[in-house]
């Protein structure tokens, strides 16, 4: 049946381009809040071993501020949390243990190389992964190549509870975990004794944080149910939910990756007339209808219409 569609891109020629897609458009959401910027990306150009950094930022304008905390989830086959980091050395012969100029943040996700031949965890070395320490079972031959390909942390602090700011600020980041696609709970705060509790101001940045690419599709990055911006008021003494993502879920706006090619709904880096004809049987839809595609929305307006045509159509034909 499929075959018989070829006549469709025909179709494609009486479409007036009137239709302009917003790729920089950001979703409504009430003030104060918590977002993911850019909200969006759509990026063909992002292929794997490359990295993508998001911020996690409030434009909150308080200066109240005592704390915030945030997780993540992501698509793990097209993200891996933490920043790809190789290290090189020279073997001299009788060293056996080498150490990571970072510590690895995915346990079991290192690959050590002895000129340029894999090696096998626990059989040919052994790793102290709080320390990035590699103990080789046998030192490598005198002016071997030792490289070990590793993930290290890419979570960093922003700019809004920073020593900076009070020199009593805390920041912990959260760890990854590749196999679900979670980073787990991101925490700042500012530490106090004494009263009256030091507090900081915003707007600002709670956190960068940086994926490793390591596959072509698509990403929802979605803030989690704990996401809180906290504050302190002085005059109750009490602390208080400025933000909670829990109760008050339109103070978030989460964040979509893609670096497939714009037009391709199948994901197979080709915009052809199969394509198409997924779009042309979601026309019209909007989430929750039978008919609805989320692959066909183009521009994440919740709705497929001549824009998402628009765009299949302009780039038609387009092969990675």
């Amino acid at each position: 049946m499929r075959n018989n569609l070829l006549w469709i891109p025909l179709m494609i020629s009486l479409i007036v381009y009137v239709f302009i897609v917003d790729m920089n458009r950001f979703s409504t959401v009430e003030y104060p809040a918590i977002k993911v910027v850019p909200e969006i990306t759509l990026d063909e150009t992002l292929k794997p071993g490359m990295n993508y950094t998001v911020s996690i930022y409030t434009d909150y304008s308080g200066s109240d501020v005592w704390s915030y905390e945030f997780s993540l989830s992501y698509n793990p086959n097209v993200l891996h949390g933490g920043i790809n980091k190789t290290d090189t050395w020279i073997a001299t012969g009788t060293q056996t243990i080498f150490y990571t100029s970072q510590k690895p943040v995915v346990p079991h996700s290192e690959k050590v190389y002895v000129n340029n031949i894999l090696k096998t965890r626990d059989v040919d070395y052994i790793i102290k992964y709080d320390i990035g320490g590699i103990k080789f079972t046998t030192a490598p031959s005198l002016g071997a190549e030792v490289k070990a390909v590793y993930l290290c942390d890419g979570v960093v602090n922003g700019d809004l509870i920073t020593t900076y700011k009070h020199p009593d600020a805390k920041f912990s980041p959260g760890t990854f975990n590749n196999t679900l696609g979670k980073l787990s709970l991101t925490v700042a705060y500012i530490y106090y004794t004494t009263k009256p509790v030091p507090t900081t101001y915003g707007p600002g940045i709670l956190a960068n944080v940086t994926f490793t690419v390591v596959g072509y599709g698509t990403s929802d990055i979605t803030l989690g149910d704990d996401t809180i911006l906290k504050g302190y008021s002085a005059a109750t003494d009490m602390f208080y939910d400025i933000i909670n993502a829990k109760y008050k879920p339109e103070h978030i706006q989460h964040g979509f990756f893609s670096n497939k090619i714009l037009g391709d709904v199948n994901g197979n880096r080709t915009v052809d007339a199969f394509d198409l004809f997924d779009l042309s049987k979601a026309f019209g839809s909007k989430p929750g209808d039978p008919s609805w595609n989320p692959n066909c929305d183009f521009n994440r307006d919740n709705k497929i219409d001549t824009s998402d045509l628009s765009t299949l159509s302009t780039n038609y034909g387009r092969s990675i």
